[in-house]
């Protein structure tokens, strides 16, 4: 009777060390869902940030044009805007004390400075932009790491499930 009565302790510990205390391979498929959405949540916003123009200083001053546009989404600006219509000339904002900061531009070029303007304002968000795309990069790399070890651990999980389950299918009969 007290063999039995410990067989039948040891016999319900074991299985509550089982079933409540380890993991079992669904939660292990919860855990790889939800980190399988993340990559993809950050693969997205990587995406949304890849759309948008890159905008850089080009290396040597270009006297072709002072905003180039090369393969699509990539933007090279002169570091100085020059004029257009009088080459070795340089528009620039000036100080003045009547009207402060003032744009010296010749009206032929006016539009085509605005442009450069707005895309040398660019320039620091874009760096922003090129920065959040790496950090993306080393997350998704932390998180597919992740996986493949969630991955390992769900296939040592089902092997030591489907071992338990023809253990107890033999006891059975």
């Amino acid at each position: 009777m007290k063999r039995l009565l410990v067989i039948l302790v040891f016999a319900v510990s074991s299985a509550i060390c089982v079933t409540g205390f380890a993991r079992t391979s669904k939660e292990v498929d919860k855990e790889i869902s939800a980190l399988n959405k993340q990559v993809e949540k950050l693969k997205k916003e990587q995406r949304d940030l890849k759309k948008k123009p890159t905008v850089k200083y080009t290396e040597t001053h270009s006297h072709a044009g002072n905003v180039l546009k090369k393969m699509g989404s990539n933007v090279e600006i002169n570091r100085r805007f020059e004029c257009g219509y009088s080459r070795g000339v340089y528009h620039e904002s000036l100080w003045s004390r009547e009207h402060g900061w003032r744009d010296s531009v010749c009206n032929k070029c006016k539009t085509k400075y605005y442009e450069w303007k707005d895309y040398k304002g660019q320039i620091d968000e874009s760096k922003k932009r090129l920065d959040r795309i790496d950090e993306i990069n080393g997350e998704i790399d932390e998180l597919k790491d992740q996986i493949s070890e969630l991955r390992q651990e769900r296939k040592e999980l089902l092997r030591e499930e489907k071992a338990a389950k023809s253990e107890a299918s033999l006891r059975r009969t």
